[in-house]
């Protein structure tokens, strides 16, 4: 419980005296009896949303004096009212404790609280029969069919740890059940990207690194449509290769770009387009300021903006990940870098966790990863882009999820949702996907 000493004059939820001219607030003397102070309503909101108390004007001499709050739960005056405010780690309920003064008389007031979540974890997606453990794989959902994601390759644990894995799995969102795709041409490379195109049920893939742990420069067109589905080369040139990198197709554009990413030798912060309009090409693209070379970030498009946070850089002495601490965008029209976010206590440093992004909130989430290379860590963070000032929160959904590292996450638009899944810890290995319900998302139209 937290204590916070305000004064509070002319404003409170109480009956006094008569007042000294019956004008004086536009309302009739009344006889003088003692205070009594007004039951308050019960405050329900949900995590990082406030509440509004009105304060009705009575006499002069009524003082609030302390307040004792719910853990996590902060609340203020402002003007003729009491605002109640709960971070986004809030939830449960509790009692808002206002003592009051008047014509020298206490009276204590219990207001309760009820904090709800805006995240919960839901059950599970398992199974019996769909892909196995593994780390890294590619997942993507295609907005012109919402109700299937894809899921290609990774690194597997089977016959051993890092084994390269190139099989393609379609996930019904319907009904949570999994079949395997046969393929023609799909290359063995894992820690690549999948992005959407133009065409539905079309991807490219680009980066990677195969079983002889080379970095992949080619970029693949898969078509889910035929049967097999099929990987077709895209002759580029122009881009070295990239594993776990950012690759995202720029709609407005009608381009690819490509961020970061471990190029076989360090970590890269180079930025790169591709256009298929014509003779493929990448186009190398310099900005007066960038993020710190880093690959295994979190990342996603913002609107017009290509967003980029944490991820290992290049190693220290005694720090071999070396995880930064801060968050980019990248304008997609101009492609120029800006720091959205210096570094925060409230999303730890770290690599190769996992996320999406919602973009009918305007909220990444970042999940799991490692600092140091053995442990998971334990965190959920927030960044809420909507905001005046966007920065990362600490969340607190309620449930709870195994946390990992070397994960992957998509959002499911249609069911309002973050898939994440697969990965591991040094003690577990993971063929799942936990499901974050976003329970105050509207739904996309």
């Amino acid at each position: 419980m937290r204590r916070v000493v305000a004064s509070f004059l002319p404003m409170v939820l109480v009956a006094c005296g008569p007042l000294s001219a019956p004008g004086e607030f536009d309302v009739r003397a009344v006889t003088k009896t003692p205070c009594g102070i007004a039951p308050v309503a019960p405050v329900t909101l949900s995590q990082g949303a406030s509440a509004s108390i009105t304060l009705e004007p009575s006499r002069s001499d009524v003082q609030l004096s302390l307040f004792l709050l719910p853990d996590e739960v902060d609340a203020q005056l402002e003007g003729a009212a009491l605002r109640v405010t709960a971070s986004d780690r809030a939830l449960g309920a509790g009692v808002l404790k206002l003592t009051m003064t008047c014509e020298g008389r206490e009276a204590l007031v219990e207001v309760p609280v009820t904090v709800t979540p805006r995240l919960r974890w839901g059950t599970p997606i398992t199974w019996s029969q769909g892909p196995s453990a593994r780390e890294h794989p590619a997942l993507v959902i295609d907005p012109a069919a919402p109700d299937v994601a894809w899921l290609y390759g990774g690194l597997g644990f089977v016959p051993r740890q890092f084994t390269v894995m190139n099989d393609l799995w379609r996930l019904d969102l319907r009904t949570n059940a999994w079949s395997e795709v046969p393929t023609a041409g799909a290359p063995l490379v894992a820690g690549g990207r999948l992005a959407t195109t133009r065409e539905p049920g079309v991807f490219l893939l680009f980066g990677g690194r195969d079983a002889a742990d080379d970095i992949s420069a080619s970029v693949y067109r898969l078509d889910t449509r035929t049967t097999p589905a099929r990987f077709e080369v895209v002759a580029t040139a122009g881009r070295q290769g990239a594993t776990l990198n950012a690759f995202a197709f720029d709609a407005a554009r009608a381009r690819w770009v490509s961020f970061g990413g471990f190029d076989g030798q360090a970590p890269s912060n180079q930025t790169h387009t591709l256009s298929l309009d014509g003779a493929p090409r990448w186009t190398s693209a310099a900005s007066a300021s960038a993020p710190s070379p880093r690959y295994g970030f979190f990342w996603a498009v913002d609107g017009e903006r290509l967003l980029v946070a944490s991820g290992a850089q290049a190693p220290q002495p005694g720090n071999p990940i070396n995880p930064a601490n801060d968050t980019w965008a990248l304008d997609l029209a101009r492609l120029e870098w800006t720091r959205v976010e210096a570094g925060s206590a409230q999303a730890p440093a770290r690599r190769n966790g996992c996320g999406a992004f919602d973009p009918s909130t305007r909220r990444l989430f970042a999940w799991g990863g490692t600092a140091d290379g053995a442990t998971a860590v334990d965190a959920l963070s927030v960044l809420t882009l909507g905001d005046a000032q966007p920065r990362w929160r600490t969340a607190r959904p309620m449930g709870a999820a195994p946390v990992r590292a070397s994960c992957t996450g998509v959002f499911d638009a249609a069911r309002r949702r973050v898939l994440l899944g697969f990965g591991n810890t040094s003690a577990a290995r993971y063929a799942d996907l936990q499901v974050l319900e976003l329970l105050d998302a509207p739904a996309l139209p």
